[in-house]
């Protein structure tokens, strides 16, 4: 009848636009999930571990929260730093992946050269605040910190690491033209650039983290591969990671040998920043703004400044002439004071930034 008939083409029309709809939530899904490690995620995520390294100097500096819960906050220190380290090593992939070789001609001049600049003037900074603050230091060290033997600004040891890692690259890269080759010497050399600072008896808050810009890098150059595993097997892997984490965390307490105890924290750290992307991987599109949100947003923009100036306040409970005695106001005037002033130092990097851009010639 012609009942039935109208009947059966409105359930065909209802199950067509059902599978539509079907179809449409899954490409958006896997459009959201391709973009777990977008600029705006990785910005976000640098945000809320630039207040993740903030926490653990104030604990350092501040002796509040001695304990259990002080092991977390010093712990967050250096797996902060991984993570940091791991979008350096991706985002370098990615953009040589999309520019190549116009990447590497440009890349003294855009990537090392105003790094360095900027270097060069928080070390000033840095100095002249220690003379007002009464803490000395030799002529000897401010040289030495222009080539690097010394860090007269705290923290700057991370800008020397990104500094030095950058000239590698761009050396490395212009001999191996291959980016999957070009990774198996980041890693290769990664590897054995923590060997040999081991073997040098050189600090261990410079290399404990280092690999996990490999990772980065690994992560970039087989990212088809690594989301279609963790589309199949996420859940799975990060448990694993979480687990790994665990393992290592509790080896670096429980073992008493250096050599073991620098390795634990340096899989640690990889384990960390694995789980951490994960994490994110499975939040996309669903509670993603855990992550992505107008104040890890606005942090974001400000991390690496947060990173770097921070130690501004933080030596305020080493100064003899200023000296913050009482820990809650020096904890208020660290959170207050290192905002702020990462808000003015953003500026003076831009302008190094504009600065060292090529000049465009119209012709």
């Amino acid at each position: 009848s012609r009942a039935e008939q109208s009947r059966a083409e409105q359930s065909r029309a209802e199950q067509s636009r059902a599978e539509q709809s079907r179809a449409e939530q899954s490409r958006a899904e896997q459009s959201r999930a391709e973009q777990y490690l977008s600029k705006t995620n990785a910005q976000c995520l640098k945000g809320i571990f630039a207040i993740a390294v903030l926490c653990h100097h104030m604990y350092q500096y501040s002796g509040l929260f001695r304990g259990k819960f002080g092991i977390i906050l010093q712990a967050l220190g250096y797996l902060s730093v991984g993570i940091f380290f791991f979008f350096t090593g991706y985002g370098l992939i990615v953009s040589y992946q999309e520019k190549k070789e116009f990447y590497i001609k440009n890349f003294l001049r855009k990537r090392v050269l105003p790094f360095y600049l900027f270097y060069l003037f928080l070390t000033a900074i840095y100095a002249l605040w220690r003379i007002v603050l009464n803490i000395e230091y030799t002529r000897r060290q401010l040289i030495q910190s222009i080539i690097f033997k010394d860090a007269l600004a705290a923290n700057s040891w991370y800008l020397q690491v990104i500094i030095v890692f950058y000239i590698f690259f761009w050396i490395t890269a212009k001999v191996v033209k291959d980016t999957k080759k070009l990774v198996r010497m980041i890693i290769i050399c990664s590897m054995l650039y923590c060997v040999g600072c081991f073997m040098l008896d050189v600090t261990s808050t410079r290399y404990e983290s280092f690999l996990c810009i490999a990772l980065g890098t690994m992560w970039a150059v087989n990212k088809k591969r690594v989301d279609k595993l963790l589309d199949i097997k996420g859940l799975q892997l990060f448990l694993l990671s979480i687990i790994l984490f665990g393992v290592f965390c509790s080896t670096y307490i429980i073992v008493d040998n250096l050599a073991i105890q620098i390795f634990s924290k340096m899989a640690s750290a990889l384990a960390f920043s694995s789980m951490a992307i994960i994490f994110v991987f499975k939040l996309s599109g669903r509670a993603e703004v855990l992550i992505n949100n107008p104040v890890t947003q606005w942090l974001g923009k400000y991390s690496l400044e947060i990173y770097v100036i921070q130690g501004i306040f933080l030596l305020l409970r080493k100064g003899t002439k200023l000296y913050i005695q009482n820990p809650y106001v020096f904890i208020v005037v660290c959170v207050i004071g290192t905002l702020l002033l990462a808000i003015v130092i953003k500026s003076v990097y831009d302008w190094i930034v504009r600065k060292c851009r090529p000049q465009v010639v119209n012709m």
